[in-house]
């Protein structure tokens, strides 16, 4: 188990910065004024420059993934139930990417761009998980026919 927490930290670094670069495309076109924006303005006057902000968040995407790839490690724990399971990846995920959406201000700082990141959120979880889901049962379904 040990082995497997190491390794799904080291590839959960830059699938974290993959995605931290693809969030900031997203700002990018949710700001609509035709620039690429490789971080929130607002994440530049925190961190004083450009560069420093586009070093922060990477930094904190790349952490962020090798935490979120860590706690994966929760579908593995055969004790459990898919609901369990479910219930405690999802607390993790959340509990983790709050704070580092707040630091990078992938979310306005008020309670509304809380509920609305957090709305979002659920929102994303919800559709992959039910999406992976239906893949797991058609696969299972699958074994079980060749089985017979």
């Amino acid at each position: 188990m040990r082995n497997q927490l190491i390794i799904r930290i080291i590839n959960g670094i830059p699938i974290g910065i993959a995605i931290g670069f693809v969030i900031s495309i997203a700002i990018s076109i949710a700001l609509q004024d035709g620039s690429y924006h490789a971080c929130p303005p607002a994440l530049i006057t925190t961190a004083g420059s450009e560069l420093n902000a586009v070093i922060v968040q990477t930094v904190l995407s790349g952490i962020l993934g090798a935490t979120l790839s860590a706690a994966s490690l929760v579908w593995k724990v055969e004790e459990w139930g898919l609901t369990k399971q479910t219930v405690f990846y999802f607390l993790i995920c959340a509990v983790v990417i709050g704070p580092f959406a707040y630091i990078n201000h992938w979310m306005p700082h008020s309670l509304a761009g809380f509920l609305s990141f957090y709305s979002i959120f659920f929102l994303v979880f919800f559709i992959i998980w039910i999406a992976q889901y239906v893949i797991w049962k058609y696969r299972i379904q699958a074994l079980n026919k060749k089985i017979k």
